[in-house]
């Protein structure tokens, strides 16, 4: 029996070494087309846990609600506004809509120097850079 133990708390320490030496996603490439805005909320209610941005199916607040909006959002470039909807995309790479007042253009209060790009990662999904 603890030969049988010991076999297995080698197998488990291998599995953590092997998932802590994984690579975390990294940027591939930019995605042309897309520009990033940032939402524009209070400080109050981005502390609220039970505020949340919807983004929209299609252009309207009548359409199904597909997912909630982090703070940054990429947007199409040139804006693509509908009904008082941004076109963006959704980390998956769908178009999604989002209401465009609630959204203002990108900007860091604690690195002015700092750009926001959209990106897609190494994992298949869209992220976000922040080159100076």
């Amino acid at each position: 029996m603890p030969k049988k133990l010991s076999h297995v708390a080698a197998a488990a320490i291998c599995l953590i070494a092997a998932q802590a030496n994984a690579e975390r996603p990294h940027v591939v490439r930019v995605i042309p087309g897309y520009t990033c805005k940032v939402l524009n909320i209070t400080e109050a209610q981005s502390m609220d846990p039970t505020f949340h941005t919807p983004y929209f199916s299609q252009p309207s607040a009548g359409s199904p609600v597909v997912g909630f909006a982090g703070l940054e959002v990429a947007v199409k470039s040139p804006l693509h506004t509908v009904n008082g909807f941004d076109e963006a995309m959704f980390p998956n790479g769908g178009t999604v809509w989002i209401q465009a007042n609630l959204l203002k253009d990108y900007h860091s209060v604690s690195d002015p120097t700092a750009k926001c790009v959209p990106v897609l990662m190494s994992n298949g999904r869209q992220g976000f850079d922040f080159p100076h």
